[in-house]
């Protein structure tokens, strides 16, 4: 029986992923506010360069999103926190999946093409084709990155926060400031924090399929104080980088936005030092296990609550900018 194309839009909303969408939106604004100068003037071809922007970072996204569903089908029949992702793939069928992600790839490519028309920039050619690369490889042999301890690190941190960041940056100011470059690599910390729980929930099935993620690299211990270092020591960064531009600490909107940033991370590491203790008394009880394994499938919400912190510190950097 023929799915109805309605039907194929509902079954593929788990399967892309849809609740990294805000992460989406934070990397074109922030990328937005960083890059423009004081004194920038809004228009029609602000919401043009933010569409056009935002759907090019997104065609990208979705086609990693399909790609790691598609090479993790077998594993995720045997993870019960990814019935619902299942059921989704398997009533679209491999084979329907495999012709929505060549359909996608011809239209992440036309997509990109026109917004070339009117930025054409080598360098912006070459961060998407890398981006493309590392959305591929990650989850797709042979290369499956996903599975290679520290270069599915370096993968992710890439695909899902620097270049990104980077693209939509120089395809507004091609000066990369000291500032700026601070901030990125904070922000990146930050969000590589927030993946983490998402490899503690999949740690036994990835484990049991030897798919060597960071997390069964590292071990549930280590990493859960990773993640910690790595939201501190990031949040960290972005304080810094924000304080070092003298115009964002005149202004009271301004202050109050990276307040709001503390508060959003301090929520999501008090989240994480709470799986830390549950994930130190597994060796004591196994039904922790399973509690460190439910507490980690919030993750997205954690990751919406960080996102809002870092898109109001963005939103108010651009305000500041564009009002001074």
């Amino acid at each position: 029986m023929k799915i109805k194309i309605q039907e194929k839009f509902n079954l593929l909303v788990p399967i892309t992923r849809v609740e990294f969408i805000p992460a989406n939106s934070a990397s074109v604004l922030i990328g937005f506010a960083w890059a423009i100068s004081e004194g920038y003037v809004l228009g029609f071809k602000t919401i043009g360069i933010f569409v056009s922007l935002f759907l090019v970072l997104s065609a990208v996204g979705t086609l990693g999103a399909h790609w790691n569903s598609y090479s993790d089908y077998e594993m995720d029949a045997e993870d019960a926190t990814k019935k619902d992702l299942h059921k989704s793939l398997s009533d679209l069928g491999k084979n329907g999946l495999k012709v929505i992600i060549r359909v996608e790839m011809v239209l992440a490519a036309i997509i990109f093409i026109l917004f070339l028309i009117n930025s054409f920039d080598w360098k912006l050619i070459g961060l998407w084709i890398i981006s493309v690369f590392f959305a591929f490889s990650y989850s797709m042999p042979p290369a499956r990155f996903k599975g290679r301890g520290p270069l599915a690190f370096i993968s992710l941190c890439l695909v899902l926060s620097v270049l990104p960041i980077l693209f939509v940056y120089l395809s507004i100011n091609q000066s990369l400031s000291a500032e700026f470059m601070c901030f990125l690599v904070g922000h990146t910390m930050v969000v590589y924090s927030l993946i983490i729980p998402t490899e503690i929930r999949d740690y036994a099935v990835d484990k049991r399929f030897q798919v060597c993620t960071m997390t069964v690299w590292l071990g549930l211990k280590k990493v859960v104080i990773f993640s910690e270092i790595l939201i501190v020591l990031g949040s960290g960064l972005i304080i810094s980088s924000y304080i070092k531009t003298e115009y964002f600490l005149n202004n009271p909107i301004a202050i109050i936005s990276l307040l709001g940033l503390v508060v959003c991370n301090g929520f999501v590491f008090s989240k994480f030092n709470q799986l830390r203790k549950l994930i130190n008394s597994i060796s004591r009880s196994d039904g922790q296990n399973k509690k460190a394994s439910a507490l980690a499938k919030n993750n997205p919400k954690w990751i919406t609550i960080s996102s809002i912190g870092s898109m109001a510190a963005a939103l108010a950097t651009a305000i500041v900018k564009i009002f001074p």
